[in-house]
């Protein structure tokens, strides 16, 4: 499993490296996680978008929201939740827009 994911993130490399080095390819990536989708694919090349939407406008909850709150069924320890929070707060400077509202 090691060795497939290793090839996983070399594929990934290989692909960030082909984008950045062509002046005409745009990549962008848009998603609602800030350490997995900011964070990973500014980390992979790509421009990202940040989809954090208003409460207001949707029932979901904001991440902010979300990083206070932790289900009943997660298995995560206190250590993971610190981490993910610390690379939660390294990826902010990575967002490139941020969406509030699809309408």
């Amino acid at each position: 499993q090691q060795q497939e994911e290793e090839k996983s993130n070399d594929n990934t490399s290989v692909a960030a490296a082909e984008v950045n080095n062509d002046d005409n390819v745009c990549w962008i990536h848009i998603g609602d996680d800030l350490a997995n989708d900011v964070g990973g694919s500014y980390n992979s090349g790509a421009m990202p978008i940040w989809v954090d939407l208003n409460d207001e406008d949707y029932t979901v909850t904001t991440i902010e929201e979300r990083k206070k709150l932790q289900p009943t069924w997660s298995t995560a320890s206190q250590e993971e939740l610190d981490k993910r929070a610390k690379l939660n707060q390294e990826s902010k400077a990575y967002i490139s827009a941020t969406v509030h509202t699809l309408m």
